[in-house]
């Protein structure tokens, strides 16, 4: 993989970006968090670390870097933010990209099973983190501005309903990554 980004930094940071090293990969690592998890600074030629919310930095990425090869999902673990995050992440992949979402049972919400169902997907497992692979057949979006704009309409939405059958945002303070 050579163009990936992922919501919510730290130690899968270092994972990624060890394997670069590793593996001789000329990578580059985009991070979107509004304040990065890992205690220390990290400092690597191929780490791009953005500062901000997913659902104000990623459209922006998308158009600074290109379509992507792998984005992991691990920030703000909302039905909002899931719903809008797995639903933009699909339309920036490369065909045959992958997209890894981490907790997605956090708060038991469903965005995660939406997201399937919507794409008509099937997921592959690795402890709480679950992995698609976007079909070869399935394009960049176009008009991706337009498809943004949907996706955060898609989350309000989602969040909306979440709320009115009676679930509950978590107690968690979270920043919105």
């Amino acid at each position: 993989f050579a163009n990936i980004m992922e919501i919510g930094s730290g130690v899968s940071s270092l994972f990624i970006l060890q394997a670069f090293d590793d593996a001789e990969i000329n990578g580059h690592l985009h991070s979107i968090d509004t304040a990065m998890w890992y205690p220390h600074e990290i400092v690597h030629s191929r780490f791009n670390p953005i500062r901000g919310k997913s659902i104000d930095m990623m459209l922006e990425s998308f158009q600074k870097y290109g379509a992507f090869d792998l984005i992991l999902s691990d920030g703000c673990h909302e039905v909002k933010d899931m719903t809008y995050e797995y639903e933009f992440a699909f339309a920036i992949l490369k065909p045959n990209g992958y997209l890894i979402a981490d907790d997605t049972s956090f708060g038991n919400n469903g965005a995660w099973e939406n997201f399937l169902a919507n794409h008509d997907l099937k997921e592959d497992f690795f402890g709480d983190a679950r992995i698609i692979q976007k079909p070869a057949y399935v394009p960049v979006f176009d008009n991706i501005e337009r498809y943004h704009d949907e996706c955060i309409a898609l989350a309000e939405n989602a969040e909306e309903l979440f709320l009115a059958k009676g679930g509950k945002l978590s107690d968690v303070q979270w920043e919105r990554v």
